[in-house]
């Protein structure tokens, strides 16, 4: 819910980029002209950064199996 308020938010402003902060992550990207597809690109940035993040735990849960 925390990133679903963050990005009302930021795509709310109407400056050349939008900025979607996710923990220390600091994300830019282009504000564009048409709202859906700015936040489809969010949620795919987001989708990405949570899947690395589950990719780096899983290479430390092996190492220290």
């Amino acid at each position: 819910m925390e990133v679903s308020k963050t990005l009302s938010r930021n795509l709310r402003k109407s400056s050349s980029q939008s900025q979607i902060s996710l923990g220390k992550i600091v994300l830019r990207t282009p504000c564009l002209k048409n709202t859906n597809m700015s936040i489809i690109l969010a949620a795919i940035t987001i989708r990405q950064i949570i899947h690395k993040g589950l990719n780096s735990l899983n290479m430390y849960a092996h190492l220290y199996q």
